[in-house]
């Protein structure tokens, strides 16, 4: 699996480093960090000093983490206690997966997506506005239509009353 493996720091703690993995962005992972609440939240929010977008974070995180071994705070959490420099040390030593432009690239999908949704929502409100033409055209149909019985069954009603002898008052219905 492919993802970043950072460094982040505190100026609260320091020459005490933070490094993990994330498959969002090292970006997304300190904004997460930093947004945690609770009374063990360090005063001054977490910083990202290094990050590199690499295949195989599991094995490589590990190596790392055995590699640190000897300055790791606690054996089930990542904190180091190590400087800047020795970190970037081994974050140069890393081999990286292509980034180059991957900004540019992000910038480049999201304007693209975006893109497909509009075409999408233009294609659908078009279907839209053509199914409101043919139900018009239908409904002016069927206008028509109850406009055409009203005036039969008037006349129907007409007739019936010249040809009858009753004394009976007849209503024309005009309105449904």
């Amino acid at each position: 699996m492919s993802g970043y493996i950072y460094c982040v720091s505190n100026e609260s703690m320091p020459y005490i480093l933070n490094i993990g993995t994330t498959t969002t962005t090292p970006e997304i992972r300190v904004d997460g960090i930093n947004g945690l609440t609770g009374n063990w939240r360090p005063p001054t929010p977490y910083k990202c000093e290094y990050a590199k977008r690499v295949s195989n974070i599991d094995r490589k995180i590990t190596a790392i983490h055995r590699l640190f071994a000897y300055c790791r705070i606690h054996p089930e959490r990542e904190f180091f206690r190590m400087s800047l420099e020795e970190a970037r040390a081994i974050f140069d030593l890393m081999d990286d997966q292509d980034d180059t432009g991957l900004f540019e690239n992000r910038k480049a999908e999201l304007k693209a997506f975006e893109e497909r949704m509009f075409e999408c929502l233009f294609q659908k409100s078009d279907v839209l506005e053509a199914d409101f033409v043919k139900r018009k055209a239908e409904l002016s149909e069927i206008n028509e239509i109850i406009e055409q019985r009203k005036k039969e069954l008037a006349l129907t009603l007409a007739n019936l009353s010249i040809h009858t002898t009753s004394h009976y008052d007849t209503t024309i219905i005009t309105e449904y």
